[in-house]
């Protein structure tokens, strides 16, 4: 998971987790399911149920 999040955002290193939460919390409901649909996509997914675990 991480190599496809440094490959498609070209990232240098993927962000410490708290990072990511933090940046989750200020988004609009709908930001985040829109985030959800691209990530479903660039995993090849269904989106009926999907659910992160930041645990890793």
């Amino acid at each position: 998971m991480s190599e496809v999040l440094r490959e498609e955002l070209n990232l240098r290193e993927v962000p410490h987790y708290s990072t990511i939460c933090k940046a989750v919390k200020r988004l609009r409901e709908e930001d985040l399911k829109r985030l959800l649909e691209e990530s479903a996509k660039l995993l090849d997914v269904k989106l009926d149920i999907l659910a992160i675990d930041s645990m890793g």
